[in-house]
């Protein structure tokens, strides 16, 4: 005896009208797709070797950093004085000019050439978040482009309007889909920059204030905060690099539509308006420089030359 199922009038699918159903199958989409899987194993795995490389390149050696130091500075002083005997013989020298060409001036002191190895908390961190933030922006335009251009290339968009003919809720829900994904690869980037950012500080660093107060990007007095402030912007830049990228994309009907764009702005048009528009502070309108803005603390002072005659008049 087999079981039957009576069809209702009127019903559909509940996998096609259930709630959140569309955005289910957006996020799914996403994440069965081998290239944005591939993007975001090759960005981590990137994220790592950046990070190794760091911590790799740092050391709480100080007193081997000063005797390197002082051993430049030696070296320095023997150059000089080897520059003044040679200087000295040389025939070529008239003899009431060498007192002044043999003169190599001081070596300087071994402080000049000394660096500190250790990973400063306070400048290495924030300089983290914000190359996290960039190249984070660069792996979600990415992903926004090929969540959207994929379709169109393949012909699926016609299934896809099929199923779901309403196009502003379709491209809405994609839209929020690219932007949750582009969120939480963000958030995953910026916690994962910060906990091998402190295993470095902590293991081959210092967390202590080093030089003036301004020394780095972000106040040693308000440091945390100004640190998960400028983390959560670049989790801001890579939601909207995401977004934006699927939106163009959506328009250019075609992934290469928006590198081809991409490329013409930043490598033709940015080049050009600071070439052609420095005096007149164009470039304060720039892509770029707003995007280092909105991450950099405190945002970016631009000065141009009309500037200052403005001020001057």
């Amino acid at each position: 005896m087999t079981a039957t199922t009576t069809a209702v009038p009127g019903s559909r699918p509940r996998t096609a009208t259930g709630d959140g159903s569309l955005l289910a199958a957006e996020l799914g989409r996403l994440r069965r797709r081998r290239l944005v899987v591939t993007l975001l194993v090759l960005a981590l795995a990137a994220l790592f070797a950046a990070m190794a490389v760091v911590f790799g390149t740092h050391s709480t050696d100080l007193a081997g950093a000063r005797a390197e130091a002082a051993q430049v500075a030696r070296d320095q002083a023997a150059a000089n004085e080897d520059f003044r005997r040679s200087c000295l013989q040389d025939r070529s020298v008239p003899a009431d000019q060498k007192a002044g060409a043999c003169n190599a001036g001081e070596a300087p002191p071994a402080d000049a050439f000394f660096q500190d190895p250790r990973f400063v908390a306070e400048r290495g961190l924030p300089e983290i978040a914000i190359g996290v933030g960039v190249v984070g922006a660069l792996v979600t335009a990415l992903i926004g482009a090929t969540a959207v251009g994929a379709d169109w290339s393949s012909r699926t968009i016609i299934t896809l309007v099929t199923w779901e003919p309403r196009r502003l809720r379709l491209l809405g829900t994609r839209l929020l889909a690219v932007a949750l994904v582009c969120l939480a690869a963000g958030a995953v980037a910026q916690l994962l920059a910060l906990g091998l950012g402190a295993l470095t500080a902590s293991l081959r660093g210092t967390w202590a204030a080093v030089g003036p107060d301004d020394a780095g990007l972000v106040p040693h007095a308000h440091f945390w905060r100004d640190l998960l402030s400028l983390q959560l912007r670049g989790v801001v830049l890579m939601v909207l690099a995401g977004v934006l990228a699927a939106s163009v994309t959506s328009m250019a009907r075609h992934t290469g539509g928006l590198l081809g764009l991409l490329f013409a702005w930043f490598a033709v048009v940015e080049n050009a308006v600071r070439v052609l528009g420095a005096e007149r502070g164009w470039p304060r309108w720039l892509l770029t420089e707003n995007i280092l803005a909105f991450l950099l603390p405190g945002g970016r002072t631009m000065s141009t030359s009309a500037t200052f005659d403005t001020q001057a008049a």
